[in-house]
């Protein structure tokens, strides 16, 4: 083989071995060795990803109450508003709806003692004079000076025919210096003393709001 052949040979299978190198290498002309290209990073897995935050327990017993509060209101106004048994038992499905959203706060904050007084309200005025008792009663326990409780258990005192329970209450109500709500008290207890008497019944709505 003569000089050229063996020269264009050469050229030949350095230009093979250069187009068979990768780009890294082609622009690298210092002779080091390449840099290691970054690759993109792996996807993340659903499972991977740091949960939400639950919502705090507090919030969420907050906004049950809320929304018990505005249906205890509302079906109080049709309770007042109302002209016969049919439309007083319309209400009465609002107290219940009422009652429903205080039992929902206290699963997520069962030491809530205004929804405690209010899911009593509600119950009571339902006629569910035992059970608004209990929760009354734990209201009580967790905020012995709840002035609304006691006046309230007084009410339901009453309606269970335990008058002398309910004029311990009203003498609460003196002693505490809550005087508004005590002449209130006395009012009702001496309404209902005297409808007992006389053999007549007395009405939700006459026990007080």
């Amino acid at each position: 083989m003569n000089w050229n052949a063996t020269s264009l040979a050469i050229s030949g299978i350095a230009l093979c071995f250069t187009l068979a190198l990768p780009p890294s290498v082609l622009a690298s002309g210092s002779g080091e060795d390449p840099q290691p290209t970054s690759q993109p990073d792996d996807p993340v897995s659903e499972s991977e990803w740091e949960p939400e935050e639950a919502p705090d327990s507090a919030e969420v017993a907050q906004k049950h109450y809320n929304d018990g509060v505005k249906k205890m209101e509302s079906a109080k106004e049709a309770w007042q508003k109302a002209k016969s048994d049919k439309d007083r038992a319309k209400a009465a499905k609002g107290f219940d709806k009422a009652a429903k959203n205080f039992s929902e706060a206290l699963e997520y904050r069962k030491d809530y003692p205004e929804a405690l007084n209010n899911l009593a309200f509600s119950l009571r005025v339902s006629g569910r004079y035992d059970e608004a008792m209990t929760h009354y009663n734990r209201a009580i326990e967790l905020r012995p000076d709840f002035m609304q409780a006691h006046e309230y258990r007084a009410r339901a005192y009453l309606a269970l025919d335990s008058v002398a329970q309910a004029q311990a209450e009203h003498q609460w109500l003196v002693d505490h210096k809550h005087q508004a709500e005590a002449d209130s008290l006395k009012v009702t207890i001496d309404a209902w003393v005297l409808a007992k008497a006389e053999g007549r019944k007395v009405s939700a709505e006459k026990l007080g709001w």
